[in-house]
């Protein structure tokens, strides 16, 4: 099916079928944008497809959660983001499989430094427009990752993820296009690259990283102003690297080629 608008409160599911809206308003009225704390608004998909032209998140409810996104299977399609009243706080996003396809991501506030506003355990990310910023500085659009990981797909576009990400799960590059990372020292799990390139970047003095695996035709690329240190580095077959600034291995770390 398909509307024009959907706002208010409470829980919109998709288990299958395709769904397509508009304009999507979460916690708030259309009319009035009226919003408080207890006004609790979800948007879960199972499987089949939903896409939201526009998703604006009503702001500032004191309930860490009280707005959330979840893709568990499926796809969820999401073309504009944004915070209704600017840096709004306690919105989440989940995803636990399935695909979400972004054309951007709002700035939002968690309400402490243990809150993250995206949480990933599985499932992939897809860009369909460029300089996405998943993640950024001090608590403002953190994301912290389960075991299994997450995969981004640039799709040939520019996606940025800088210094709030957690968690022991790898992040796993798929597609042409660049992934800019910086100052990954609270992620262990690593990068695996299948395609288009890995950036480090930055300008902390020290950046850590942990395992990096370049694959076939992938590379990785270090223009960190400081040191980059991480735990591995594997290229293989015709994977790349360049270096312009200082990239040490850990102790004990291993720098491999493989055919």
């Amino acid at each position: 099916f398909a509307v024009d608008n959907i706002c208010g409160t409470g829980v919109f599911r998709v288990n299958g079928g395709n769904a397509q809206c508009s304009n999507v308003v979460m916690g708030a009225t259309w009319q009035k944008g009226i919003n408080s704390a207890s006004s609790r608004s979800s948007i879960i998909v199972d499987d089949g497809n939903f896409k939201i032209d526009n998703l604006v998140v009503g702001g500032h409810p004191v309930v860490a959660g009280a707005k959330s996104v979840a893709v568990n299977g499926g796809r969820l399609e999401i073309g504009s983001m944004k915070g209704m009243t600017g840096d709004s706080i306690g919105f989440r996003l989940y995803l636990n499989g399935g695909e979400l396809s972004l054309g951007n991501l709002a700035t939002f506030s968690a309400n402490s430094s243990s809150d993250n506003v995206i949480v990933a355990n599985g499932g992939k990310i897809v860009a369909s427009k460029s300089d996405i910023n998943l993640t950024s500085d001090n608590t403002l659009n953190s994301m912290s990752l389960g075991a299994k990981g997450v995969t981004i797909d640039t799709n040939g576009h520019r996606v940025n993820l800088y210094k709030s990400t957690t968690g022991t799960g790898a992040i796993v590059k798929d597609g042409e296009g660049t992934l800019d990372v910086g100052w990954m020292a609270k992620h262990t799990g690593g990068f695996v690259v299948n395609g288009g390139l890995l950036l480090m970047s930055g300008t902390e003095a020290r950046h850590f990283f942990g395992p990096v695996v370049v694959k076939d035709g992938a590379a990785v690329s270090v223009s960190a102003t400081g040191d980059t240190l991480v735990s591995s580095m594997t290229f293989e077959g015709s994977a790349t690297a360049s270096v312009a600034g200082t990239l040490t291995l850990n102790e004990g770390a291993s720098f491999s080629f493989k055919d």
